[in-house]
């Protein structure tokens, strides 16, 4: 994930900070899959996040992409999304209820799919605080 996030996305939002980042490790998964990722129709940076995770056994696992997400519950892993982890920082008193909204407003912008009925919940979910 750290090769799709930092070394493919150079240029984009947030990647100078991920790079810059003391806090962040980057570790391979403990068990590799054998089997090409895209037959299991993830993409391979997903596919090393739920085989990492599943080694780790995190609080949770981000994962943005549909099938990854179906894939993670399969393997009884926590699941959060971006929006998910922005609403836990908010909640966290990490982020004020307008940093949380530019935060969506931003990933949208930059391309970041998230649906209206996403960002929805998200609007009603930081109003009910």
């Amino acid at each position: 994930m750290y090769e799709e996030i930092v070394v493919q996305g150079g240029g984009r939002a947030g990647v100078a900070a991920l790079s810059n980042a003391t806090w962040m490790q980057v570790k391979e998964p403990d068990r590799l899959l054998t089997i090409e990722p895209l037959l299991l129709g993830l993409d391979a940076g997903a596919l090393q996040v739920l085989l990492l995770a599943r080694d780790l056994q995190p609080d949770w696992v981000l994962v943005d992409e549909r099938l990854g997400r179906r894939v993670a519950c399969v393997l009884q892993l926590p699941v959060k999304g971006t929006v998910g982890i922005l609403l836990a920082a908010f909640h966290a008193a990490l982020l004020t209820k307008t940093e949380a909204l530019e935060a969506v407003r931003r990933l949208r912008e930059e391309g970041f799919r998230i649906s209206t009925a996403v960002v929805a919940w998200f609007e009603q979910e930081l109003e009910q605080t």
